[in-house]
């Protein structure tokens, strides 16, 4: 190993030796601080997945929890629309999709979708349905009142006649 000395201009060889301890208890740190860095991560990452698989299964209540987590202007009609949409959570979409709200792959905005089955929009796991729909609402209702709410639904939401009708049917059966 070589070194530059500034005063003569040249490069004179260096004594190794005296730097080996220092470089081999550089590497000896490095790798005992690598390898409790690495289990912290191994056991987050052990951590998370436990999380994960424990706390995504559906259940009415969770779904509701998680709706209330959202700003969702109108969260009683969200949550009508959840149970309508899925047939009480018995439907093929939301059954194979994770889609209770019966919501189609968008194309024009940002969604959580991973694409489409039975004609609708399927995602990784219920959770994401929520988020979804809570990017619909602040792309096309978040600034109407309860009532253009309603009329929006029936005229570009829903497919067939009355569905704000039976939504409000719905919310007053399980206020």
């Amino acid at each position: 190993m070589y070194k530059f000395n500034s005063d003569k201009l040249i490069y004179e060889k260096v004594n190794v030796r005296k730097y080996i301890g220092i470089i081999a208890l550089s590497f000896i740190t490095v790798f005992v601080l690598s390898s409790f860095m690495l289990k912290e991560v191994i056991f987050v990452r052990a951590e998370k997945e436990i999380v994960l698989k424990t706390d995504d299964s559906f259940s009415k209540e969770k779904l509701f929890l998680e709706i209330d987590k959202y700003s969702f202007k109108y969260p009683d009609i969200v949550k009508a629309q959840a149970v309508v949409e899925s047939g009480h959570f018995k439907s093929p979409v939301f059954k194979q999709n994770n889609n209770m709200f019966g919501m189609r792959e968008a194309m024009v905005r940002i969604t959580t979708a991973e694409g489409s089955n039975l004609n609708h929009a399927y995602y990784v796991d219920w959770k994401y349905c929520v988020a979804d729909r809570a990017l619909y609402e602040a792309q096309y209702l978040s600034k109407l009142s309860r009532e253009e709410y309603f009329s929006y639904l029936d005229q570009t939401y829903a497919e067939g006649k009355g569905y704000s009708k039976l939504l409000k049917q719905v919310i007053q059966k399980n206020d």
